[in-house]
């Protein structure tokens, strides 16, 4: 645009107002708001430069022309209104600039979402049920495109974060499809203890072969300690009834009877801790009775 030049000697002498002025409205009305490339933006960003620039130019003129001659009512009416318009344009325009890069960087970021989305439904159905929020959550790709001017520079950082997030989709879905092998191997009366499926698979296989060998231990432990209770309440019952039969034909012999030591062997099978157990039980239930002597634990 040309310079705005006003000189006043109580009327107006001298003025090329009109002309810039058709120049400067030509220009606001041919501004294109619709922004899209890089182009678009920088030109409506020089055109905000301009226009405020016009703004300043015109009350400049204003300040010149007041202090030339009072009698310019209509000329200052004029600048008045073309100022007005130039502000609102560039107010408009800034406002559509600010609204357009964020509807351009929001595109970005679904694009981004959507292209690991789509990966994602690629993997197992196993891989998929784990918590996926680290991979396709908005703020990853807001983060990415922070600071970038240009749709170049977002494009290119939307490229960059989705090959880095699928290269780690890839390599914990090759861990995921492991645990879910060695999970699907175990014995069938094993796998009850892994019903939660879903953080067993997520875990490293170290990890999972940990967690499977601590469960199995403790499972097999208490079915262990289980089969020797039940051997013990069996012995426990024999020997009250061996008890009993005992005390029944002590009362029917004669109180000078000749009596002979006897040797009871009970055999278990089972740890030493189980088998002071059986030993136990087997004292508690012959504690009452005389015709027996000590009850006592001998590895075979």
């Amino acid at each position: 645009m040309s310079q705005l030049s006003i000189t006043l000697s109580g009327v107006i002498e001298k003025s090329n107002f009109d002309e810039w002025k058709t120049e400067l409205v030509e220009q606001i009305r041919s501004v294109n708001t619709e922004l899209t490339t890089d182009d678009d933006f920088a030109e409506a960003t020089k055109h905000v430069k301009q226009f405020k620039a016009a703004e300043k130019n015109l009350k400049e003129a204003k300040k010149s022309a007041l202090k030339q001659a009072e009698e310019i009512n209509q000329l200052f009416e004029a600048i008045d209104q073309v100022s007005a318009e130039a502000r609102q344009a560039r107010l408009k325009l800034d406002k559509q600039i600010k609204k357009r890069k964020q509807e351009i960087k929001q595109e970005f970021i679904e694009q981004g979402v959507e292209s690991i989305n789509a990966f994602i439904k690629e993997q197992s159905a196993d891989f998929q049920s784990l918590p996926l929020s680290s991979y396709n959550d908005d703020d990853i790709f807001a983060d990415a495109i922070s600071g970038k001017a240009s749709t170049k520079g977002m494009q290119k950082a939307i490229t960059k974060i989705c090959k880095s997030i699928k290269t780690a989709i890839s390599e914990k879905a090759a861990i995921v499809d492991a645990n879910v092998a060695i999970l699907d191997q175990l014995p069938a009366h094993h796998k009850a203890l892994f019903q939660d499926r879903t953080p067993l698979i997520s875990q490293t296989q170290e990890e999972l072969s940990t967690t499977i060998d601590a469960r199995i231990s403790a499972f097999e432990n208490v079915a262990t300690a289980e089969g020797a209770a039940d051997q013990s309440e069996a012995i426990a019952a024999e020997t009250t009834e061996l008890a009993d039969t005992t005390s029944e034909s002590s009362s029917v012999d004669d109180a000078d009877s000749d009596k002979s030591d006897y040797l009871i062997t009970i055999e278990v099978s089972a740890t030493e801790k189980e088998a002071d157990e059986v030993r136990s039980a087997v004292v508690k239930v012959l504690k009452g009775n005389n015709a027996v002597g000590n009850i006592t634990l001998a590895a075979s």
